[in-house]
């Protein structure tokens, strides 16, 4: 796939290679009911081939001098020229769903995006990432919210212009985990706007409620004051590990009954 880098504007790697393409669609599990969302589209390589292939494709670029490139005749494509990152927030606010997200995700975009996932409705997303961004997803949050598959690595020649590494293709599903260590987890995340103590004191009712030995509001209390809690937010999925989550989250579930 020929690439004309004379339009190139933003931060985006613009993939060339149609076997890799082809190998993201695959990889999408396309069905004619889905609705795709695809980000930075660029020339439309990939918006070719979905087209056709699902009840919906919403293509979100922020660079206006790709329009001419994303107008497709196909009704089924609707094209958003917008910041990526405002959309999503939109669309998160909406609780808008969105059945697969696929992606050749631009840098400055790859960290921002994946703080905004745990938020998004979808079923699978394919993404190309650097590779060197692979391991900040080896969290205990993010694997409690997500299984992510490395489907292959791929080559910087892959891209044009050329950036100064390798890629990764990444396969994303949301997960589904019920047991009690993932349920705190997502029950904190999902408050974490609240003081760490507050969404604790209640975390530890809902579980122990579940558990079928329900505490009161004064029991929990005070495991949570035995448990020492620093005042930290639970903000940013990519950066768990600070709170040393693992083992906080096992001392908190050995405290419920």
């Amino acid at each position: 796939m020929k690439i004309n880098n004379s339009t190139v504007v933003y931060d985006q790697f613009f993939l060339k290679d149609d076997e890799v393409m082809k190998k993201m669609i695959t990889e999408l599990e396309l069905s004619y009911n889905h609705k795709v969302l695809e980000i930075g589209p660029g020339y439309g390589n990939l918006t070719k081939l979905l087209s056709g292939k699902a009840k919906k494709v919403v293509v979100v670029e922020i660079d206006s001098k790709f329009k001419n490139h994303l107008n497709f005749p196909n009704k089924k494509t609707e094209l958003v020229i917008k910041d990526a990152i405002i959309y999503l927030d939109e669309k998160i606010k909406q609780k808008a769903k969105f059945d697969r997200i696929i992606s050749s995700l631009p840098s400055s975009l790859v960290e921002p995006f994946f703080g905004r996932l745990i938020e998004l409705n979808f079923q699978i997303a394919v993404l190309l990432v650097p590779l060197t961004f692979v391991k900040k997803l080896n969290n205990l949050l993010f694997s409690t919210f997500f299984q992510t598959i490395l489907v292959q690595k791929v080559s910087k020649n892959s891209f044009s212009p050329q950036p100064k590494a390798n890629w990764a293709l990444l396969k994303i599903y949301k997960s589904n985990k019920t047991d009690g260590k993932s349920l705190l987890i997502k029950y904190l995340y999902f408050h974490r706007k609240a003081k760490l103590k507050n969404s604790l004191t209640e975390a530890i009712i809902y579980l122990s409620k579940i558990n079928k030995h329900p505490l009161t509001k004064n029991q929990s209390r005070l495991i949570v004051k035995k448990l020492n809690v620093e005042e930290k937010k639970l903000n940013n999925p990519l950066n768990m590990n600070d709170l040393n989550l693992n083992e906080f989250i096992d001392k908190i579930i050995s405290s419920i009954p």
